[in-house]
């Protein structure tokens, strides 16, 4: 069973975890960039198709946990979230929002939204994130793959 993490925000962080396998969990960022003249949608199309190929590269892909950034924008997270269940629609994959802050004190003991101790704290787990949007990224995969992880107690909704 493979997960993937979005971390969502103007960068949208990534990790994605196969459980079957003894490897380190695999994590990227992607950046919004929008082009001089560019109707929005193309920005979001483009979000779009990098999922696509997300989960292509990382297949098979069994649930997406997506968690908005505390920097997010509104319309920016609500057209991702909008991608992700329709991604998670047409390939048969379950979603699951999830809460940031639950995820960041129980794997790496940090109470507040320290951005450097999380940094450290996952460059100490011999991770090297391009930036916070991936290392909470990295954090969650770690969060949701552990045995003493209840669903129940940190999800917000489950949307199938």
């Amino acid at each position: 069973m493979a997960k993937l993490v979005l971390t969502l925000g103007p960068k949208v962080g990534w990790a994605v975890h196969h459980e079957d396998k003894a490897t380190k969990i695999k994590s990227g960022c992607y950046t919004f960039k929008s082009f001089e003249d560019e109707d929005k949608n193309l920005t979001y199309e483009r979000f779009y198709l990098y999922l696509k190929e997300l989960i292509y590269s990382h297949n098979p892909i069994d649930v997406i946990y997506y968690q908005e950034s505390h920097d997010g924008e509104y319309t920016l997270y609500r057209k991702c979230i909008e991608y992700i269940l329709l991604t998670c629609e047409e390939n048969g994959i379950d979603s699951c929002k999830i809460k940031t802050k639950e995820s960041i004190y129980h794997t790496l003991k940090i109470k507040d939204f320290d951005k450097i101790r999380i940094m450290d704290s996952i460059k100490a787990k011999d991770y090297k994130p391009e930036g916070l949007a991936e290392a909470c990224a990295i954090t969650t995969a770690l969060y949701v793959s552990t045995n003493s992880w209840n669903k129940d107690n940190y999800i917000i909704d489950m949307l199938i």
